[in-house]
Parts: structure tokens; sequence; C-alpha cells
């Protein structure tokens, strides 16, 4: 009795795995078909479809088989969700769209791209939005490809695949065409721009008229040209100054020739993780931070916190942005023809002894 229980809920769990994850869409097997793949009597199969029945997920028909229910059907909202990952943010985005999923009922198909360049990434991205597409998700949280040549296009390539089907898709952390251009999607993000210029004119108000050098890598999302704008308004604002430093991490080289240019107070990074590797070239060049330089990102994950020293940063909130992604998802699929919304979030500075300038400062005042 106890093996024909355990046999009986591996067969209730399996099917009810592969109705959500989309692998039986209309009709399950025959009683016959479960018992030879489980191995069980034909009143083991069939205990397990009347549970099935029970719970409201199937319907029975006399002399046609076991089928999903309509209901159950309509009660399930399939969302996809696709990211690549590319900075500590998006898997604390991923693992709370998938907590608020499970808490509404919805079904989530999680695509995390952490692995590869940005190409063969982009290539998983694409791979992701046809297996999405055909399994006939009723709604997709995306966030636009980044770090290529040809970025915007591979975006809305990616779209265009959902919404020919009439899916509809939101976009997470930016736009997927150039400042200050909008697409016909919603979007769900920080405000780049005032974060932007609210990390400046800290930077700027420790060190007054200092230069600022804003380090991104190439082809990086429009979230990172939001964020240079912002600092090169607060520059101009406040009596300062500001350039864009555009290079991979790790080329010290360019990080150095821009340095040696000017005398430079601080260089905000586009994203935390950057950060981290600008810090260890500074390091080389034999910059301290904030000794000689101060240094500041965006995200405030863990990464900013560990750093030695800590460090300044945007902090985005990630539950707020995730639960405003499944919201605007929600009512666009409920509300398919409403205005499209671009949904701007606060985030908070946090100051930390990264952009401590007393010692840059001190330098400039006495040169």
């Amino acid at each position: 009795m106890n093996q024909h229980k355990s046999i009986h809920g591996q067969i209730v769990a399996a099917l009810r795995s592969g109705i959500l994850d989309g692998t039986y869409r209309s009709r399950l097997p025959s009683e016959t078909q479960i018992s030879r793949k489980f191995g069980c009597t034909r009143k083991t199969a069939v205990r397990a479809m009347e549970q099935l029945a029970w719970e409201g997920i199937a319907v029975r028909r006399k002399g046609k088989g076991t089928f999903v229910s309509r209901e159950f059907r309509r009660r399930q909202c399939g969302i996809g969700l696709i990211v690549m990952s590319y900075s500590e943010m998006f898997p604390i985005v991923c693992q709370e769209i998938s907590r608020l999923c499970q808490v509404n009922g919805h079904v989530l198909m999680l695509g995390q791209i952490e692995k590869g360049d940005a190409k063969s990434r982009a290539n998983q991205d694409r791979e992701l939005a046809d297996k999405f597409a055909d399994h006939g998700v009723e709604g997709v949280i995306f966030q636009p490809v980044g770090f290529l040549p040809d970025a915007d296009a591979v975006s809305a390539n990616i779209v265009e695949t959902f919404t020919r089907k009439g899916i509809p898709v939101v976009l997470v952390d930016g736009d997927i065409v150039p400042v200050p251009g909008r697409s016909v999607c919603d979007t769900v993000e920080i405000d780049n721009f005032e974060a932007g210029y609210r990390l400046a004119r800290h930077v700027l108000e420790l060190c007054p008229k200092g230069r600022i050098v804003y380090c991104t890598r190439p082809f990086g999302p429009h979230s990172n040209e939001l964020r240079w704008l912002g600092v090169r308004s607060a520059a101009a604002d406040l009596g300062g100054t500001a350039d864009r430093l555009l290079c991979e991490p790790d080329d010290a080289e360019a990080i150095g020739r821009k340095l040696r240019a000017r005398k430079t107070a601080a260089v905000i990074c586009g994203y935390d993780a950057l950060a981290v590797k600008v810090a260890r070239v500074l390091k080389g060049l034999g910059k301290r931070v904030p000794g000689d330089i101060m240094l500041a990102g965006f995200d405030d994950v863990g990464l900013a916190s560990a750093m030695t020293p800590a460090l300044t940063t945007i902090h985005q909130p990630c539950e707020d942005l995730s639960k405003a992604a499944l919201d605007a998802l929600m009512r666009r699929i409920a509300e398919p023809n409403s205005p499209h919304q671009r949904i701007l979030l606060a985030a908070p500075l946090v100051i930390r002894e990264s952009t401590d300038g007393s010692g840059v400062c001190e330098k400039k005042r006495n040169k």
C-alpha cells in the first residue's frame, strides 16, 4: 500500500509538472500509457487521474480520455523571464519574480543567461524566445541585450518573436531603442538620468569643480547612456567637468591614459561589477581609492559593501523592480490596448568610504 501511494504521488507530481511547463497542453496520457511508464497498476493510474480531476487541474471525459481543464488553463498565467545577468542585481530580480509568481499562482519559465561571451548569450536569448513563444506563454519580462554592436537589433528581433504572436513584453532595466526614443513596450527601470545626476552631484559637492570620468563598456544598455547624461548634466550645472571612457574593464592602458590626461576627482562606473575591476586597475596604476581618486558605481549588491574601501553606489530596488515589472505585465495581459508606460523607480544613493574625497580635494586646493 505504501509503495502504491508513493508511485501515485510520483504520477500526480509528474503530470502536474508537465501541465505547468506546457508538455501537456490539452490531452493527458491514458491510464495504460501511465501504467507502462511508471510500472504501476492501472488502478493506481486511475487514482492519480482522479486526484488531478479533484484538484480542478484535469477533466475526465468518458470514452475520450482525460484533458487539462479550461478553468485551470485560464487560472494559470504562464510568464517567460529572459535576463542576461551581466550584473549582480539580475539573479536577485529573477529570484524575486519567481517568488512573486509562486505566491500569485503564475507559472514561470525562467531563462537566466550567465555563461559565454555577449554574442553567445544573445544567441541563447534568441533560442529562449523561440522556445517561450512556441510554449504559448501569456507574457514575457525581458532584459534587453547589451554589449554588442547590434544589441538593439537583436533585442528588437526577440521582442518581435513575441509580438507577432500577440504575446506582450515588458522590458526591465531599459528600452531597446536609443535615448531619447521609445519603443512600443512597457518599460520598468530606475530613473537612471536622475541617479547619475545625484551621484555626480555628491562627488562635486565634495570636490567642487572637479573632473569626473564616467567609465562603461562599449555598446552597453541604454540605461548606461542615461546615467552618463545625468553625470554630464550635473557637471555642467555645478561647474565641474565630465568625460566618458568606453573601454573593457581590464584595459589598464586606456584607463591610465584617460586619467593622466587631466587631474581626475572621481571615476563613476556604469555598474558595480565594473567598479570592482576598475579599482584593481587603479591600484595597479598606483592610484589610491579614495586618497587619490574617488570611485562609485550603480547597483548596490554584494560586491559594493564587500569592497575595500566599501563602494559608494546607487541602490537598485530589486524587489520593487520585480514587483513593478510583474504588475505591468499583468496589466498589459488584462488590457492589451491600454497606453504603454515607462515606469521609473526611485533609487537611493548609498554613500560609503570610496567617495571620502578629503584627500583628493586637499591635493586639488594645494595645486
